[in-house]
């Protein structure tokens, strides 16, 4: 169970990762401040393709190849936030904790408002039973105004109040990414909470949504 939710946080995140807004304003050099430029920046980091590379590789569960694209991109461009962010991801899951603390600590020193860092770090967060820090997170993510798709965000943190037990905050989060994109996966997510707590009319409701 801990691992099928995790990966399912993980699909979640790599959708947040695409929906970042993408700032008009060009740059050369990294800024930090969360800025418009900073984000741009990041977004149009050389380091990008390694960047996608190491999360659809970790996603498949090919570790060392995830870990070889992060290395490339920690080397590429050590100021981008989101290098350290997916390096301090794929080290977690090798097992390597203080790499992943080191490269976490580097994330958030460098954009710790970029909705990519947020999810991650609360991805980090939620696997390590600090459920509420990890909600934080992924609201921060969800209310930023460079995600382009916040429902995603409250999907996460509502499969990581699932994971922890907490079925109604489970069912908050998912009702608020139902409210803004009612997508399939957000569908079921809700519709399977609403049944573990006894709503099953509700949860029929919702799955019936699908067919129309």
């Amino acid at each position: 169970w801990r691992s099928e939710m995790m990966s399912r946080l993980f699909q979640f995140l790599s959708i947040l990762l695409a929906s970042v807004v993408l700032a008009a304003c060009e740059t050369t050099a990294p800024v930090t401040s969360g800025s418009a430029a900073s984000m741009n920046y990041i977004a149009n980091s050389p380091a990008r393709v390694y960047i996608s590379l190491a999360q659809a590789y970790s996603q498949k569960g090919q570790l060392d190849s995830a870990m070889s694209n992060a290395d490339k991109v920690v080397s590429l461009d050590p100021a981008n936030p989101r290098a350290h962010a997916i390096f301090a991801h794929v080290s977690e899951r090798l097992g390597d904790y203080s790499a992943a603390a080191r490269h976490f600590e580097t994330a958030r020193a460098l954009a710790a408002n970029d909705p990519f860092v947020q999810g991650f770090y609360g991805l980090h967060l939620c696997g390590k039973g600090h459920y509420a820090a990890a909600d934080r997170e992924f609201a921060m993510a969800a209310t930023s105004h460079l995600n382009r798709a916040p429902e995603t965000a409250w999907l996460s943190a509502g499969s990581c109040y699932e994971r922890a037990g907490d079925n109604e905050m489970a069912r908050a989060r998912y009702r608020r990414a139902y409210e803004i994109n009612g997508t399939p996966q957000i569908v079921r997510a809700l519709a399977r909470v609403e049944k573990k707590l006894g709503n099953r009319r509700e949860s029929g409701r919702l799955l019936r949504q699908l067919d129309e």
